[in-house]
């Protein structure tokens, strides 16, 4: 992240050069900011990214236990439990830019 980037702009700059999908998790490290605060953002980055005619793909985040896919969740943040086994160990969404809508 440059002096000049805001946050939003330096995660699309991130999603932008990443290789593959990235987590919240690989977006703090990278940026140096906390990550309860990168949902938030994530928001106002998909919008951005529908402006500009491109798009969040937003890879849903599982149950390591059982295997449930949380497909249908809109929010950004990372589900606590397991609706189906009630496991806490959940595998965290994972977000990569597509083209165009």
């Amino acid at each position: 992240m440059t002096a000049r980037d805001t946050l939003r702009q330096a995660i699309i700059s991130s999603l932008e050069s990443a290789q593959g999908p990235v987590s919240f998790r690989d977006l703090s490290v990278e940026l140096g900011v906390s990550e309860k605060d990168l949902p938030a953002h994530m928001e106002h980055v998909a919008k951005t990214l529908r402006s500009q005619g491109r798009r969040l793909i937003i890879i849903p985040a599982s149950c390591r236990a059982c295997g449930h896919e949380f497909g249908k969740r809109t929010r950004m943040t990372r589900p606590s439990r397991c609706p189906m086994c009630k496991s806490e160990r959940i595998e965290p969404q994972l977000f990569t830019l597509g083209d165009h809508q």
